[in-house]
């Protein structure tokens, strides 16, 4: 269960703190207002590749954390970018 996202330098986000509570979350808004841009980021975390368009415009990298619980235990994992979008760096 993902229980908390951190986002630095996003693409449109300049910084963005989110916990999620057990249960259903729903992520809402108009065009633009940035869901997909979540759910790109846990791609990230989950090991995907970093898109370059997810680094924010005039900005040389970029930061996505993630705290897991799983079955009760707690993994954090992280993603970091560089100006290219090619460099990712787990830690956990």
């Amino acid at each position: 269960m993902l229980l908390a996202l951190k986002l630095d330098n996003v693409a449109l986000i300049d910084a963005l703190d989110l916990e999620f509570s057990p249960g259903l979350t729903v992520l809402t808004g108009e065009t633009g207002a940035g869901k997909s841009l979540l759910l790109d980021s846990l791609e990230v975390l989950l090991g995907a590749e970093v898109p370059r368009r997810l680094l924010r415009h005039g900005q040389d990298q970029a930061r996505i954390e993630g705290r897991f619980a799983p079955h009760g235990g707690g993994i954090t994992s992280a993603g970091a970018t560089g100006p290219w979008g090619r460099h990712r760096q787990p830690w956990w």
